[in-house]
């Protein structure tokens, strides 16, 4: 069987495109929550009413790709060994892709992955629906979009499998998820194992 892996210019777009939905779907709510023109000021009892009140909690960071999703995490999925995770990280999305260690290197990164791993965090305050809807909407624009749309059961609130983009796609909690794979006949099995893993070390 011939196999074509993801190329690393694949892996940018794809993390250009994800970051891009998730600003999208911030903008998209961001004028439900400007103030209004004809707003007041706040009299002097108003504003010692409000520091009386407890903080809210700070904002959650977004989530680290590659602690994720490991090393000997992808070789037990996709049954072959993998170079460890590489991270980037641009706002709210963290991705961590895994180099085929067979493939020639270009500037420090594998010409082909096996796989990769790209996580969308919703941010409190940032989308007037909440971070949780920022996630699955963001989701729901990419389905919108995408070149195939099957979608997945038993996974997150909302998953589906692109089988053109090898990318399976999943809306948790404040999460969005995608991982990508090689081109191969399991690829969405693999893809589902690997999503597995990630759910379950997602902070709640």
């Amino acid at each position: 069987m011939t196999t074509r892996n993801r190329c690393p210019h694949q892996q940018a777009l794809f993390a250009t495109s994800l970051l891009a939905i998730a600003v999208a779907v911030i903008g998209c709510g961001s004028s439900e929550s400007a103030p209004a023109a004809n707003a007041q000021p706040a009299t002097p009892a108003a504003a010692g009413a409000a520091a009386q009140k407890p903080a809210a909690a700070a904002a959650a960071p977004p989530v680290d790709a590659c602690a994720l999703l490991t090393k000997p995490d992808v070789e037990s999925v996709a049954g072959k060994s993998v170079v460890a995770g590489r991270k980037e990280d641009a706002g709210p999305l963290s991705t961590c892709a895994f180099d085929d260690p067979t493939s020639p290197q270009v500037g420090g990164r594998g010409i082909s992955q096996v796989l990769t791993l790209a996580v969308m965090s919703g941010e409190a305050g940032a989308y007037y629906k909440g971070p949780n809807s920022q996630a699955k909407d963001s989701l729901e624009i990419a389905r919108k979009n995408s070149a195939s749309d099957e979608t997945v059961t038993g996974l997150g609130e909302v998953a589906y499998w692109d089988k053109i983009l090898r990318n399976l796609n999943v809306a948790s909690g404040r999460y969005f998820v995608t991982i990508g794979v090689e081109s191969r006949s399991d690829g969405l099995a693999v893809a589902k194992a690997a999503a597995t893993k990630v759910l379950a070390k997602l902070p709640k």
